[in-house]
């Protein structure tokens, strides 16, 4: 069993991010909490979630790379020649820094006068490539952040978009840097603080009964963390406790990005480009579009592995 690969419970969570999702107007939303408490698969959740909804998501990791985060989430799905259409020609340039497909024989790092700019160019950029229908933005690992990146997220947060954007961050909260945790307090939002799994659902992740000793056992050893529940149930028996391996449990330093089977979902029709959204398996036992979602299977695909950084991505 590969970590973090089902999402259970999270109701109230999920049922909070399907009524943003529902909106269709800027939204923003911040999931924190401990490294494993299911950060990266709610917002895995998220994206198969929306693409139920025919709403198009872009993903992306954050890494100590100038804008990596944004790289990573929109570099494959922006099309030259149509955002020019819809953006002036010195954001188109001073975006083109950023993006370097937008103009590579061109790329010029911006001074710092041109960084206020750069930043309402990048807002602008976002703004073209949302379709009518909305577009879901989910930014992870934000501790991970580069100051570029933070700059220009403390600039989007306080000045954001007219465009039907759902922009989800999630990190930790007391590694996140300072220029970006000060502008993410002061912005209205809706804040869900992960908290540990109970002893039922530690044992519906594990797939042991509730009532056994065994999960009893797993909830004490891994103290609710999905991630560490799952490491400990693939190094126990049924007939050992979970508190024997805890000094010899390898547990890896990379967790790649959960990433479903994709789907393809129009962008604004005006740029021409599509995305890769995640669709989970419906449940046909329930009509309920939220319940019918858990828990689901978010294994990565090669080229997500390929990419994932050395970080451990939970």
């Amino acid at each position: 069993m590969a970590p973090q690969r089902v999402v259970v419970g999270r109701l109230p969570e999920r049922t909070a991010l399907s009524a943003e999702l529902a909106a269709r107007a800027y939204r923003l939303v911040q999931i924190t909490g401990e490294p494993g408490i299911g950060k990266t698969a709610m917002l895995t959740w998220l994206a198969g979630y929306a693409a139920t909804q025919d709403v198009a998501v872009l993903t992306g990791t954050a890494t100590d790379a100038p804008f990596g985060v944004l790289t990573a989430a929109l570099t494959d799905h922006l099309c030259p020649g149509e955002l020019r259409d819809h953006m002036s020609e010195e954001r188109y340039r001073l975006a083109s820094t950023v993006f370097p497909t937008l103009a590579p024989h061109t790329r010029v790092a911006p001074r710092d006068a041109e960084r206020y700019r750069l930043h309402r160019a990048l807002g602008s950029l976002l703004t073209a490539i949302t379709p009518p229908g909305g577009l879901v933005l989910c930014l992870d690992d934000l501790h991970w952040a580069d100051a570029a990146t933070c700059d220009f997220l403390a600039h989007l947060v306080r000045q954001p978009p007219n465009a039907a954007l759902l922009l989800v961050l999630s990190y930790r909260p007391r590694q996140l840097p300072a220029r970006l945790a000060d502008a993410l307090r002061d912005t209205p939002s809706t804040r869900l603080a992960l908290s540990p799994l109970s002893r039922a659902e530690t044992a519906e992740l594990a797939g042991v009964a509730a009532d056994s000793g065994q999960a009893a056992r797993l909830h004490e050893a891994s103290g609710g963390n999905p991630l560490y529940a799952e490491l400990l149930a693939d190094q126990t028996t049924m007939d050992a406790s979970p508190l024997d391996f805890l000094p010899s449990m390898d547990i890896p330093q990379s967790v790649a990005s959960p990433l479903g089977r994709p789907q393809s979902v129009d962008l604004n029709p005006s740029i021409g480009k599509t995305v890769e959204a995640r669709r989970p398996p419906t449940h046909p036992s329930t009509n309920d579009p939220i319940a019918r979602h858990e828990p689901i299977d978010v294994r990565p695909s090669a080229s997500e592995i390929g990419r994932a950084s050395c970080r451990e991505r939970v």
